[in-house]
């Protein structure tokens, strides 16, 4: 059945397309929430066929490496590291596209970039991002 699911959303992938509904603000007050919707067109798809996820990296002040401070992948060892999964709202957008959605506050300070990425999502694959196949938003 896995192999069955693997060529089924190989075969979609293409169709899969985000779509922003609301753009974050460029400055925010610590501790004030953040919050963003997002279109996800899945080319036939199920909701549960994918992860989307925010991820949000420090710019300033920065370090020569710092693992992501918002990921929605595994423990990070930074403090502001959290699971930040864009969560389906049932809804569908007039074209059909299922509407995921995240609020999140972060207590860090600082600059920041983030992207929001779906790629597949089932429990049966041995890494969550096994298949190689990732697409963001589209740069503004």
């Amino acid at each position: 059945s896995l192999a069955q699911w693997k060529q089924r959303v190989r075969e979609a992938w293409p169709r899969v397309t985000l779509a922003p509904l609301e753009t974050p603000p460029r400055s925010q007050l610590r501790g004030t929430p953040v919050r963003m919707r997002v279109a996800a067109q899945l080319g036939g798809l199920a909701a549960d066929d994918v992860h989307l996820e925010f991820v949000a990296r420090r710019t300033l002040p920065g370090k020569p490496y710092e693992p992501p401070a918002l990921t929605s992948y595994g423990p990070a060892a930074d403090p502001l590291a959290w699971r930040v999964l864009l969560q389906p709202t049932g809804e569908l957008d007039s074209h059909g596209a299922h509407i995921h959605a995240f609020e999140l506050t972060s207590d860090g300070c600082g600059q920041f970039t983030g992207d929001v990425r779906i790629s597949p999502a089932h429990e049966l694959l041995t890494h969550p991002y096994e298949m190689g196949l990732m697409k963001g938003l589209p740069s503004a």
